[in-house]
């Protein structure tokens, strides 16, 4: 029956008709139709075309189709049009609608889409979870070394490939307001590096980044995943760095660009001048003597851009610090103090502070105060 409805298309039409009559319903008369004949007799696009012509009252089995203008699919609307449409799904719409075809991949991957944050964390379990804004994703470490996403589906569940999320997020340039990656599990930190870069050279465009990392080895290749310049403010916690390794980081696009930069582990005094060009920055020391802080002081007042800074110490010399710090006519025992900055009208005020409750750190923080 197949290969003569196939040669007939009068008994093909004739064929269709009775399906509508059976059923209102196009993609259901399809469906029926597919599992009486075969589903290689003729395509959807072709029995919708008969079935609303017969829903129409359009009967006429000789009409001859060759000469009706070519149907357009969604294929064919032009990229802006497609653009339109595709920036209006939500996540995982778009994730399924890239699937379809390279050209709809390319599209979605150039929708360009605000998001307030980006999160990936990899603890104990080895077990890697991504969220973007209300959406998150699960992956683990498969046989052959690869991630592969895990878990149940659910509400707000996307399922995608940790590469196919990043070219999605970097094709578009979509701006990323905070980008945080924790991970507690070191030897786990190369297959997330792996996961997102499989096939693509992402370039995330975060403002704000945060990285909780007990490892070094591999803080410059996380911290190139994302634009220089667009990334004004880093955060970095969890992992010791050395003199080397702060010189190392201090030679990067990224933080030549910075405006923030805050740092939770012991600070090397010798790599001070490296904040140089911040605006802002916060960074925790050890301890800090008079002398120390004469350093800090000239080192600071002479950079151009600082607005404010906070340095924490698990132990100072506050008497010491404030007898350096104040002028030499003055032996009040004042926490601010004053200092004009050379070549300009504006001044850096130091504030020297011990902790109140013995549990905290003792601080030293600056401002930058206008004439």
């Amino acid at each position: 029956m197949p290969e003569m409805l196939k040669t007939n298309p009068t008994a093909l039409l004739a064929c269709i008709f009775s399906k509508f009559l059976q059923e209102k319903n196009v993609e259901k008369a399809h469906k029926n139709f597919c599992k009486t004949v075969g589903e290689d007799v003729i395509e959807y696009v072709d029995f919708e075309y008969w079935f609303y012509g017969f829903y129409h009252g359009n009967v006429d089995y000789d009409h001859d189709r060759s000469a009706d203008p070519e149907q357009l699919s969604l294929t064919d609307l032009p990229n802006e049009m497609l653009n339109e449409i595709f920036e209006n799904l939500d996540i995982q719409d778009r994730i399924n609608v890239r699937k379809v075809s390279r050209t709809f991949e390319k599209v979605v991957d150039r929708v360009k889409e605000e998001y307030a944050d980006v999160s990936i964390y990899i603890h104990g379990n080895q077990e890697m979870g991504i969220y973007l804004c209300n959406w998150s994703a699960c992956y683990k470490k498969g046989k052959c070394d690869c991630v592969v996403g895990h878990g149940r589906k659910g509400i707000n569940r996307f399922n995608i490939e940790p590469s196919a999320l990043s070219s999605m997020l970097t094709n578009s340039k979509s701006p990323i307001k905070e980008f945080l990656i924790s991970i507690d599990r070191p030897e786990i930190t190369p297959y997330l590096i792996e996961s997102l870069c499989k096939d693509v050279s992402p370039i995330f465009y975060a403002k704000r980044v945060e990285l909780d990392i007990e490892d070094d080895d591999y803080l410059i290749k996380i911290l190139s995943l994302f634009k220089p310049g667009v990334l004004e403010r880093f955060f970095l916690d969890g992992t010791q760095l050395d003199d080397d390794m702060f010189a190392k980081l201090a030679e990067t696009d990224q933080f030549k660009q910075l405006k923030h930069f805050s740092y939770s582990e012991l600070f090397p005094l010798s790599q001070i001048k490296q904040l140089s060009h911040l605006s802002m920055f916060e960074i925790t020391m050890d301890y800090l003597s008079a002398e120390d802080v004469v350093i800090i002081r000239d080192v600071l007042l002479q950079f151009v851009n600082l607005k404010e800074g906070c340095i924490n110490f698990s132990d100072m010399d506050l008497s010491g610090i404030r007898a350096v710090l104040r002028n030499d006519d003055d032996d009040s025992e004042k926490r601010s103090y004053l200092y004009p900055i050379p070549n300009s009208d504006r001044s850096l005020r130091f504030e020297s502070y011990a902790s109140v409750d013995g549990l905290s750190y003792d601080y030293l923080r600056v401002f930058e105060v206008f004439h």
